[in-house]
């Protein structure tokens, strides 16, 4: 049978039915995901929306600075159906920009500013932006002549033309929501367009087995560049739920990942096979009861090996979370 463990002091299906309703009854099934964000800081404005290090902001305010960054996109040209690149590090800044791009109804390149400057390049030849956000620490890993690069500082500092109302692009299924560009692994990478409506029933579609609510609390540490990064963000900001972004400089080590999951009561982990097999050699695996918030692991991006999960429950039993 399912075993869906929510957080101490949550009712399991009180929290599940709320959402299920929201997903049904208010945004309806098939709502694209800004709408869900979008009710969640309308109604819930409140709670936390991400943590990243010692930045805490809640939805009421992520709403806001992401319209305010939808209105200075707006004003500096861009129109439903345009592309913006955003040339960022992991951040509430990241997250508040890509939300603007959408709310601006452009379609958002993430460019990972950690990959190697000549796919950056190619990326955005082929992509064609129209225009970069960046910060200014990092806006010089791109030849830009011809594109014309906003700060990120800019856009989402508060000015005299404050502008908190969700702007009324009236975005459609059809309409583009992101680009995002294969590994390459096999060959040159390849980009891949996927609309608002492609994306829209990924989290309702799959509700009713993996019982996600708004007191759970998602993991984000992937690359926004990489597909996985979908999975976390809006799994988060499209149910209500928190998002805890690990820091960059932790990713690639359990030893300082695997605390934090525990402190931050993370409920949904998402995690790539490989990193799931460094876990488990690791000494940083917490104990049972140490991960007793924890409720869901989700691979992806590669095979899961038989054997790493038979490693998972010769160590933990049945009585951890679900994989």
């Amino acid at each position: 049978g399912q075993r869906l463990l929510m957080p101490a002091g949550a009712d399991p299906q009180q929290a599940q039915d709320s959402l299920q309703s929201v997903m049904a009854d208010i945004c309806g099934d098939d709502a694209l995901l800004l709408n869900r964000f979008e009710h969640f800081a309308a109604t819930t404005p409140a709670a936390i929306a991400i943590r990243c290090d010692a930045d805490v902001i809640s939805y009421g305010q992520l709403d806001a600075i992401a319209n305010r960054c939808a209105a200075h996109l707006i004003a500096a040209g861009v129109e439903r159906g345009d592309r913006v690149g955003l040339l960022l590090q992991p951040s509430i800044g990241m997250i508040a920009a890509v939300i603007g791009s959408m709310k601006a109804g452009a379609a958002y390149v993430p460019l990972d500013p950690g990959y190697p400057p000549e796919r950056l390049q190619s990326v955005v030849a082929s992509a064609r932006p129209g225009l970069l956000v960046s910060s200014a620490n990092l806006a010089g890993l791109l030849m830009t002549a011809d594109l014309p690069v906003l700060s990120v500082e800019e856009l989402l500092a508060p000015g005299d033309t404050d502008a908190h109302a969700n702007p009324h692009i009236g975005l459609q299924a059809d309409d583009l929501c992101y680009l995002m560009f294969t590994s390459g692994s096999t060959g040159t990478p390849n980009g891949v367009m996927v609309s608002h409506g492609n994306v829209a029933g990924l989290f309702a579609n799959v509700q009713d087995d993996l019982g996600f609510s708004t007191s759970d609390c998602w993991s984000a540490m992937h690359s926004f560049a990489f597909g996985f990064s979908v999975w976390e963000i809006w799994g988060a900001l499209s149910t209500g739920a928190q998002l805890l972004i690990i820091p960059e400089r932790m990713r690639g080590d359990p030893a300082a990942w695997s605390p934090l999951v525990v402190s931050a009561a993370v409920s949904v982990l998402s995690i790539t096979p490989s990193a799931f097999r460094q876990w488990l050699l690791t000494a940083s695996l917490p104990d049972i009861e140490k991960l007793s918030r924890l409720r869901l692991i989700v691979f992806s991006g590669e095979a899961v090996r038989p054997e790493d999960l038979a490693s998972w429950f010769e160590h933990y039993g049945d009585s951890g979370p679900l994989l």
